[in-house]
């Protein structure tokens, strides 16, 4: 079962990755920008409209990327469950999902650490 499940979200890990990056890239080169003075009333307007779509582009991949790790989760608690902690003879397919979904986990609060610099400037 879970064979099926790492060859069926392999392709959605990829998209999500590539999407965290645009977004981590985007907010990193919002940061970067300045704040105009509030007299320069078109450069306000500009920075207002830059600001909102990199929000919303984070917000959009934050909950991407949290969905994901919620969805998996019921999977790694019966994984967990079931399983023994061995440190030789493991099963390789298990232990990768329970690291993918531990760096899925890293990830999302990562993407909310982001959003909150976003929401801080």
């Amino acid at each position: 079962m879970i064979e099926s499940i790492l060859g069926a979200i392999s392709v959605l890990l990829v998209f999500e990755v590539l999407f965290v990056d645009i977004t981590t890239r985007k907010v990193y080169d919002f940061i970067g920008t300045t704040k105009p003075h509030p007299a320069k009333k078109e450069e306000c307007k500009s920075y207002n409209r830059e600001r909102k779509g990199v929000v919303l582009f984070t917000i959009i991949s934050t909950f991407i990327v949290n969905v994901t790790a919620y969805l998996f989760l019921p999977t790694t608690v019966k994984m967990i469950g079931a399983s023994s902690f061995m440190i030789w003879s493991f099963d390789v397919i298990s232990t990768a999902f329970l690291l993918i979904e531990f760096l899925l986990i890293c990830l999302g609060v990562y993407m909310v650490y982001l959003l909150y610099r976003i929401l801080r400037k």
